[in-house]
């Protein structure tokens, strides 16, 4: 992809902010631009163009593809935990837990309290290795049957 250069003048807060920027996110100012460009710029052209009929470059996904950034994902929305939940068992089996009752005390905690995550599965593993096996020690594989109403 051919680079052209541009040159910017920015004001003193805008130069401040785009150095600090850089600085904590080790990117050099034309990376950081670039992606202001990409983002916020195409937009609004996108917008420019709806309004006024013309299209004098390129589509928003011609520019998408030539851009040296791939999309960003979405962040994922956060949810109450699903109905049909049911993370890979490796996840308690791994941590020496018995999945079905971790499981069990797990979305009774989620449901209770009215959780709302962004990735359950993410949250039932930093479950079963801290607070499941700490609450509930008897969830240990080979112990006798945990007392589920300590929660």
């Amino acid at each position: 992809m051919k680079t052209k250069e541009k040159r910017l003048v920015l004001g003193e807060t805008p130069a401040r902010i785009l150095d600090e920027y850089c600085d904590i996110y080790g990117v050099p100012a034309s990376a950081a631009i670039n992606v202001l460009i990409m983002d916020v710029l195409r937009k609004r052209l996108a917008r420019a163009r709806l309004s006024s009929g013309k299209n004098i470059l390129q589509s928003s996904a011609e520019i998408r593809q030539t851009s040296d950034n791939p999309p960003k994902s979405r962040k994922k929305k956060a949810s109450q935990i699903p109905d049909d939940f049911s993370p890979p068992r490796s996840i308690a089996q791994d941590e020496g837990l018995n999945y079905e009752k971790s499981l069990e005390v797990f979305i009774d905690w989620a449901k209770g309290k009215g959780e709302v995550k962004a990735d359950w599965i993410s949250t039932f593993r930093n479950a079963c290795r801290g607070w499941i096996p700490e609450r509930f020690p008897d969830l240990k594989k080979g112990n006798s049957e945990p007392d589920l109403h300590e929660f």
